[in-house]
């Protein structure tokens, strides 16, 4: 494996600078006999605004006295993950890959005054039937402490080296006890872009998601995992909250949430209104 490449931060750099340097990539993808080139980012003292925290809750159904919800690190992290995915020497295009599972252990809880500092790792891949998957790795640390940490699985469609194996299995599919009806209006992508710098095309209007294949926008998976996390009662800490992306929440939409108590926690999934074909599933316990 090739030596890593090293990215130290001063500040947060801007998520629509990462977007607009996207649009451009000049990227053909891995190559088969290849692997990614190991990434580490470092970047201390990230400050939470109180303005965007708040609007953050609001925007996900988080209630005001909620503190700084499990999925909100990984906002913060946001930024550095497109400079990852955008740096020249990634040879994978950032617009077209795809968020396929997740994963996030909160180990204490975190003070919205606290200074986070955070790591981020690209190490490796994985070859699928249809493409390569790869992770992005995520701590928070307070004080030398790991707070909080995250897996963020993506998968890029690509030409794959012959035998390539099977896609990876998802958790097992929830059975939900309790149901909640959510109509998920047609500017909510613009809405989570506004509280998470995430402007991602695909998200914001019917004519910007059509230029890659998209019938209309959709909306973030990560505001669709928040919005479960603020449905359903918080495990005591050290928690994990895994969620595996099924297919897209096309906007507008009307959508049930459901989910059952399981060991240690519960299970959840987001279905279309009329049938029990899932969007997404999880589970969220105490780790």
């Amino acid at each position: 494996m090739s030596e890593p490449i090293h990215l130290e931060f001063q500040n947060l750099p801007s998520m629509g600078a990462g977007y607009l340097r996207a649009l451009y990539p000049r990227k053909r993808g891995l190559r088969t006999d290849a692997t990614l080139t190991p990434f580490v980012a470092r970047i201390r003292g990230v400050r939470i605004d109180p303005a965007k925290l708040a609007a953050y809750r609001e925007c996900c159904g988080f209630p005001a006295d909620a503190g700084v919800p499990i999925t909100y690190p990984q906002v913060l992290a946001g930024p550095i993950h497109i400079r990852i995915l955008t740096h020249p020497r990634f040879p994978i295009a950032a617009l077209g890959i795809v968020h396929m599972r997740n994963a996030i252990v909160q180990h204490a809880p975190i003070a919205p005054d606290a200074a986070l500092d955070f790591e981020i790792r690209v190490e490796g891949n994985r070859w699928a039937r249809k493409g390569v998957e790869f992770d992005v790795l995520t701590e928070a640390s307070v004080e030398g402490v790991k707070v909080w940490e995250s897996v963020m699985t993506i998968f890029s469609r690509q030409r794959v080296p012959e035998g390539a194996g099977a896609d990876s299995g998802d958790q097992d599919r929830p059975h939900p006890e309790r149901y909640e009806t959510w109509r998920v209006p047609a500017d909510q992508g613009r809405r989570y872009a506004s509280v998470s710098g995430d402007y991602n095309l695909i998200h914001l209007y019917p004519w910007t998601a059509k230029m890659f294949g998209f019938p209309r926008h959709i909306v973030h998976g990560m505001w669709s995992l928040a919005r479960c996390a603020a449905a359903m009662p918080a495990p005591s800490l050290p928690s994990r909250l895994t969620v595996a992306f099924k297919r897209p929440v096309l906007l507008p939409a009307t959508v049930r949430y459901g989910d059952q108590p399981i060991d240690g926690g519960t299970a959840f999934a987001i279905m279309k209104k009329d049938e029990d074909k899932p969007y997404l599933i999880g589970c969220w316990v105490k780790s």
